[in-house]
């Protein structure tokens, strides 16, 4: 048995036990007329303590029972058996994706299923996401379709969001994207702006130095309310782009290296400016640079 399914299995069995005695406190060690009314009491105490007990982690997963309730209830009878099977090969192969998911060399999504990935982790959280990513707007856009409005969604008042996003690339790669897409790259820089979004710019050599020396997967990261954190390499070989991805929690041990990524990113950071038609990278002040690590260490 895995090392979490056992985890999970004895932090279950522990709630069972401690229901059962609870049960036992409130209405006594016996309380029946005749033993055998006594092993059927005992007997209805052990059932409902276990059903307590686990009944937690089916609980947990209640959106998976319910999908595969409808299902199978929505499945013609004389089906079910075969598309049964069939269902069940299917439920494996995601085992086996979620696995690689969260293991160290993670798993390869295609679009649709780094965007379902990325709209679920966004529909859990409710407070501050921090992002980084290699590609100039035009390019994060056509790799990353619909992250941005994503990111907003999960908003849930009118209070401003306080998101950072570190974009790795060089003034004249900048300077290019600007040149060949300026709708792209100005909506892109507006929006973080009209959404509170801090947008800054960190050199890519700088970027790699400081991702190898703190252990990170990949220069690209979302750290979602600094409960988890999700690892991007784009794949972009062949026509339709594919991505490796790297899940994981974020204990108190894991998050020290993500902090002093984050922090090594922000002390080097530009602000990125648009004036004339030209990409212009400015330095920020000592106060700025503190505001914007209170965001991100938040």
């Amino acid at each position: 048995m895995p090392h979490e399914h056992l985890k999970s299995f004895i932090v279950s069995l522990c709630v069972s036990v401690l229901i059962f005695v609870i049960l036992n406190g409130v209405f006594g060690l016996t309380g029946a007329e005749s033993p055998a009314q006594n092993v059927l009491l005992q007997f209805g105490k052990a059932t409902v303590s276990l059903l307590v007990g686990f009944g937690l982690d089916l609980f947990a997963i209640r959106n998976e029972i319910v999908a595969l309730y409808k299902l199978h209830a929505t499945t013609n009878a004389d089906l079910r058996k075969a598309l049964g099977a069939f269902q069940t090969h299917s439920i494996e192969a995601e085992i086996g994706k979620r696995q690689e998911l969260v293991s160290p060399s993670g798993t390869v999504l295609d679009r649709d299923e780094l965007e379902r990935l990325v709209s679920s982790c966004f529909s859990v959280i409710k407070g501050t996401y921090h992002g980084s990513d290699s590609n100039v707007p035009s390019e994060f856009n056509k790799l990353y379709r619909g992250y941005v409005e994503t990111q907003i969604g999960r908003r849930q008042s009118s209070l401003p969001l306080r998101d950072v996003r570190f974009l790795f690339a060089t003034s004249e790669q900048l300077q290019q994207d600007y040149s060949a897409h300026p709708v792209q790259f100005t909506t892109f820089d507006d929006w973080h702006s009209a959404n509170s979004i801090r947008l800054l710019v960190v050199q890519p050599e700088d970027a790699a130095e400081y991702a190898d020396t703190h252990g990170m997967f990949s220069t690209d990261i979302g750290v979602f309310e600094w409960e988890f954190i999700v690892h991007f390499r784009p794949i972009l070989s062949g026509q339709a782009p594919r991505y490796r991805v790297q899940m994981q929690p974020l204990n108190e041990a894991q998050k020290a290296p993500v902090r002093q990524y984050l922090t090594m990113l922000n002390r080097v950071a530009y602000e990125l400016r648009i004036k004339n038609s030209k990409v212009v990278l400015r330095k920020r002040d000592s106060s700025t640079i503190q505001a914007d690590l209170d965001r991100l260490l938040s």
